[in-house]
């Protein structure tokens, strides 16, 4: 039996779909467990089977709202991987050559600006690398996530 086949499965997206259509008319913290079984038309029992309070099922309809929108895109994850690797492996290599320039720049005195410039463009640049990798990881993580 696949995923799709699931009664568990399919009671969870029917959860889904009652919390997203009462969300479209009224906010998220007037939403109560029995309006949510009412339009998902199951029982209250069955609701705390899945989850423990309200806040779960958001966490979860947000997931399926995600998932969905991404299955609109056709990206294999080894494609998706390859590239980001690639992206990395560019930046980490402008950062190491800059940063070796501007190292042997201010070890011969040669370079122009003051000491502390230099000093403030290697740690911008390697701040944007916590980012970039940040970045990729958490882009890593979702295409595991989706994928496998």
């Amino acid at each position: 039996m696949n995923k799709s086949e699931s009664k568990y499965f399919n009671t969870a997206v029917r959860f889904n779909k009652a919390l997203l259509s009462l969300l479209e008319k009224k906010s998220f913290e007037y939403i109560t467990i029995s309006e949510i079984c009412e339009k998902a038309a199951v029982n209250r029992s069955t609701f705390y089977l899945h989850y423990e309070n309200t806040g779960d099922l958001l966490r979860e309809t947000t997931a399926y709202v995600l998932d969905n929108f991404a299955s609109y895109f056709f990206v294999d994850a080894e494609s998706v991987v390859f590239s980001l690797l690639v992206i990395l492996h560019v930046f980490l290599s402008i950062y190491l050559t800059l940063s070796v320039a501007l190292n042997e720049l201010l070890l011969i005195n040669l370079f122009v600006l003051s000491q502390i410039l230099a000093v403030q463009i290697l740690q911008i640049f390697s701040r944007l690398f916590q980012y970039l990798c940040s970045y990729i990881l958490l882009l890593l993580g979702h295409c595991f996530y989706m994928y496998f």
